[in-house]
């Protein structure tokens, strides 16, 4: 029960970017803050990979960072393969890359400030199904797992 207790903490947190604690998070934030609170684990901070700048010069590289500082303390999943607390990393395309944490049960916690065609905006943490008719699924770059659990 403590798990969901926590985990319902990170639901509604402000996207900031860039942003790592309950006052605001990125996306890279929000799986940090995870790590953080629920398995007590510390996570480097790499939310400036996933802007539309980096993700264009990391993305072919995108499988490959495991092999490297700081992304060593990860390493790759099969898709088939996810668990829970899996870190799931996904190309927007000209919004940059995207990352979530995999909850189990097809759902992932993320947060994000997309724009839609229409000019919606959708902020703040939340859980959503991690294949969303197909919509995040089919985005997945990576999975990562991080090495010490």
């Amino acid at each position: 029960m403590l798990y969901f207790d926590t985990l319902t903490k990170l639901i509604g947190i402000p996207y900031r970017y860039p942003g790592s604690d309950f006052d605001g998070c990125d996306c890279w934030g929000i799986v940090k803050l995870y790590y953080k609170t629920i398995l007590n684990q510390d996570i480097p901070n790499v939310s400036l990979l996933f802007t539309k700048e980096k993700i264009e010069t990391f993305k072919p590289l995108m499988t490959d960072l495991c092999k490297f500082p700081p992304f060593d303390c990860f390493q790759n999943i099969p898709r088939d393969k996810i668990a829970v607390s899996d870190i799931l990393v996904f190309d927007r395309g000209p919004f940059g890359a995207h990352c979530a944490v995999y909850l189990g049960r097809d759902t992932m916690l993320h947060i994000y400030e997309p724009v839609g065609a229409n000019g919606d905006i959708e902020i703040g943490s939340h859980i959503v199904s991690a294949s969303s008719g197909g919509h995040w699924k089919k985005k997945i770059v990576v999975c990562w797992r991080l090495k010490s659990i």
